[in-house]
């Protein structure tokens, strides 16, 4: 399996986060959000998602309706991709106004 590391934005310490939907989209309040998320699955209980944030607080401000939240790993510098969860097409780092 391939993976590939990258420092997150702003080098930030992030936790990677499994959540749940009940109703409505999966896209977060504010669209591109500063680390990547997957939706994972969609069925009639909701979404599925991950995500990279850097705490509940933001968690709760991009997807104010979370419920089953769990923490798979905290405090983070980079993000990991894989087959299973590719680097989202949409998804850019800036640092110092440059794209990177």
């Amino acid at each position: 399996m391939a993976l590939t590391l990258e420092p997150s934005y702003n080098l930030e310490t992030v936790m990677r986060v499994r959540f749940r939907l009940p109703s409505g989209t999966p896209e977060p309040t504010t669209f591109p959000t500063l680390h990547p998320f997957w939706t994972l699955c969609h069925g009639m209980d909701g979404y599925e998602l991950m995500a990279y944030v850097t705490g509940t607080e933001q968690l709760l401000t991009l997807w104010p309706d979370a419920e089953d939240v769990v923490i798979d790993e905290m405090r983070l510098n980079s993000y990991t991709y894989t087959e299973t969860y590719p680097r989202p097409s949409w998804f850019t780092i800036q640092r110092n106004g440059e794209v990177v």
